[in-house]
């Protein structure tokens, strides 16, 4: 009876969802005019909500839905939080999540992402890995904010995706991986020409990079990907990016090791990196 009890105090999480845009958002925003006195107005619509107290609110209830989304290895029978994390995922939650990405709050966006992070692969549907592709083709500006960390965290899970066993994998692989491919290209060659003047602001934008030249080594390992990483348009950034990585790092930042990707394995791109305007100087680490 304990345990029955428990559970049904757990599904009353469940319903926490609805201020995330569906029918209770309106009311989460009411309370929050009530709260600084402010006179009533109309919900603005996401792209456009700039109140504290309710994004506030947001990132606490995402928190929760991470929570029972993450599994706990170190619970042996962790019953009660999948039936919450099964009873939400019925109502949609990854779609809820990934809607909210368009909010200008840092914080939200971070804590949305690391929640899709820890959601079972098996139960993100194919209109949600559109979603998540889509999310890099949003991004206006990239080194606004804590952006970069926040598109390192969706190519990361891109790369999930690619590598889940079962339908999910191989759905994301034939269906978004191509497309996948080509919006992370616009995205490093974007981050590459992004000059930075302190050192964390350049360990963040290394980091992004980084994350999306391992998706690319995991798409080499699969040979009906190779084709997207060996083409006109992604072989003409390969010398750019290498050359842009001798002029914008510092000697001893972080490698972006775009040359152990299939973009690598061409002879012909690893001779323009060293012909022409782009030419790499012999005593730097990148031509090492």
């Amino acid at each position: 009876k304990q345990a029955i009890k428990v559970v049904e105090e757990l599904r009353k999480v469940t319903p926490l969802l609805q201020f995330l845009g569906q029918k209770k958002y309106p009311e989460l925003y009411k309370l929050a005019m009530n709260h600084d006195g402010s006179h009533e107005s109309d919900p603005p619509p996401f792209a456009e909500l700039e109140n504290d107290l309710v994004t506030s609110a947001m990132v606490g209830i995402v928190s929760l839905v991470e929570f029972f989304a993450a599994e706990d290895d170190s619970i042996e029978d962790d019953q009660a939080r999948q039936l919450v994390s099964d009873a939400m995922n019925v109502q949609g939650r990854e779609t809820i999540l990934l809607k909210l990405l368009v909010i200008p709050n840092d914080d939200l966006k971070l804590i949305v992402m690391r929640c899709l992070s820890k959601v079972p692969l098996s139960q993100i549907e194919p209109d949600e890995m559109g979603a998540i592709v889509q999310c890099l083709s949003d991004v206006k500006h990239i080194g606004e904010g804590r952006t970069e960390e926040m598109l390192a965290l969706v190519v990361r899970q891109l790369q999930r995706l690619l590598l889940a066993p079962g339908e999910t994998g191989q759905h994301f692989c034939t269906s978004f991986a191509e497309r996948a491919v080509a919006e992370c290209s616009e995205i490093l060659l974007a981050n590459s020409l992004r000059a930075t003047t302190k050192e964390s602001d350049e360990r963040e934008k290394l980091e992004l990079s980084c994350a999306i030249v391992s998706f690319y080594f995991s798409c080499s390992g699969i040979p009906s990907l190779r084709g997207c990483l060996r083409n006109p348009t992604i072989d003409a950034l390969f010398p750019r990016i290498m050359k842009l990585e001798e002029e914008l790092h510092t000697p001893l930042a972080m490698d972006v090791s775009l040359e152990q990707t299939w973009l690598g394995r061409s002879l012909e791109n690893l001779l323009q990196c060293f012909q022409g305007e782009r030419q790499l100087q012999r005593d730097r680490k990148v031509t090492i």
